[in-house]
């Protein structure tokens, strides 16, 4: 059976505190976040068997995470199983919500089958664009590598509880991970100038944490979740995963359903 430490401090396991701190300050933000469509609508369509596929997909995953976040709750060691796959269920839960709103608003079905990364690229630029607008700033705000290089954060910020340049930090966590990616795609040690040039124009919102996480416990493991860590913080941690999840959940369906009822004339969730 795993050891755990009785107590501990931030200090004692400064990765997981970090990033326990980033998942917390976006579960904060998204509490009653809403999502809403802000362009005219042209033109009623048929809901193909590809989204009617998606749709039972998500439920299907809400209805998992819901039953894991039972399970944390009645046996609260529990959550240290459940947060090693939380990145990844949280994850495609939002991407097949996002192909979802993506193919309503175009109508083109070509976007239940596009990549991860296109989905990303396309939900950011409406977000730019201000087509989609989410109800906290926070969340629209677009950022360019180079920006984010830019970005001034106080050293041991991370492991301060409550801080003002908390999104700063967890868009600099996003973009080291970016950085990363190109690292692992080129089997470069350093990046060279065309891989910065690369890494400085790409573009990052907040909800790309979703994304980011997913690859970590996917491709190179979690490794901020140290055994050492008391489970009473597991379950802190799970809980606002859990929470933040849910969050994106309600404002995507919302958003959702109210784009359906003007498209197929019924809500989709």
């Amino acid at each position: 059976m795993t050891s755990f430490a009785q107590e501990s401090s931030p200090l004692d396991h400064p990765s997981f505190t970090t990033h326990k701190n980033y998942v917390a300050f976006m579960r904060r933000i998204s509490d009653n976040l809403t999502l809403k469509h802000n362009n005219h609508l042209s033109g009623k369509m048929i809901i193909s068997e590809a989204a009617k596929n998606k749709i039972q997909l998500v439920k299907l995953t809400v209805k998992n995470l819901e039953m894991e976040e039972r399970m944390v709750r009645q046996y609260s060691e529990y959550a240290q199983v459940a947060i090693s796959w939380m990145p990844v269920k949280a994850y495609y839960m939002v991407f097949n919500l996002t192909l979802l709103l993506e193919y309503l608003i175009s109508t083109d079905a070509g976007y239940l089958t596009t990549s991860h990364t296109s989905s990303l690229r396309q939900f950011r630029s409406l977000i730019k664009s201000g087509e989609l607008e989410f109800s906290h700033r926070f969340f629209n705000e677009v950022n360019t590598g180079k920006e984010i290089e830019e970005m001034k954060v106080g050293k041991y910020e991370n492991l301060r509880a409550l801080t003002l340049t908390r999104r700063k930090q967890v868009l600099r966590k996003l973009a080291d991970y970016a950085k990363d990616d190109i690292r692992r795609r080129d089997k470069a040690v350093k990046l060279n100038k065309r891989q910065m040039e690369e890494f400085r124009g790409r573009k990052f919102i907040l909800s790309d944490l979703f994304y980011w996480y997913r690859i970590k416990v996917n491709y190179r493991d979690l490794e901020f979740l140290s055994a050492k860590v008391h489970p009473s913080e597991f379950r802190g941690f799970y809980n606002d995963y859990y929470l933040l999840t849910r969050n994106f959940y309600r404002a995507y369906v919302e958003c959702i359903n109210k784009v359906s009822v003007y498209r197929v004339d019924s809500k989709l969730f």
